[in-house]
């Protein structure tokens, strides 16, 4: 599998290329993967969901969603021009990210960018790592929340050690 997604409800699904490019859903379970369908062919590709499961499929710079029932564009929403697709994530704001090839080879030089979800348009953020093909945005509790359950805990210990107390 080229690129891995997981939508809300925790359905799995990959990109199978070079060769084949289709839609693959995959048990957790037991890594089964079966075809959905085929998809736009690309040399340079990367899926998401965003925050309302629509999976988004980055095809060399051309901005598609894809179906998860079939694996057919639904339709193109525009071409940023550049090699994007290497490796494409939502963050929790809803952006899509994506890495753009500028070098050759698997350790080739990779630049980061924004991309507009509405034209396609594509907005520069640097280069990176060469060789990275993959993004993910992972949430990590801010450190009020962490306070917040830590003090929670505290609470109940407190309670709990004056029933005994008590009895």
């Amino acid at each position: 599998m080229a690129d891995l997604a997981i939508d809300s409800a925790g359905n799995l699904f990959g990109f199978l290329e070079p060769g084949s490019d289709d839609l693959y859903s995959i048990s957790k379970a037991t890594g089964l993967a079966t075809l959905v369908g085929d998809s736009p062919s690309s040399a340079v590709s990367g899926i998401a969901f965003n925050s309302a499961d629509v999976l988004y499929f980055e095809d060399v710079g051309t901005l598609h969603t894809l179906s998860t029932v079939t694996g057919a564009s639904l339709g193109i929403i525009g071409s940023s021009g550049l090699l994007l697709g290497m490796g494409v994530a939502f963050d929790p704001a809803d952006v899509l990210y994506a890495l753009e090839r500028i070098g050759t080879g698997v350790g080739g030089a990779r630049a980061l960018y924004t991309v507009d979800t509405t034209t396609g348009a594509a907005t520069f953020i640097g280069a990176t790592t060469g060789g990275m093909d993959a993004l993910e945005f992972v949430s990590v509790p801010a450190p009020a929340t962490l306070l917040l359950l830590a003090a929670g805990l505290a609470g109940i210990g407190f309670t709990r050690r004056r029933q005994r107390a008590a009895a």
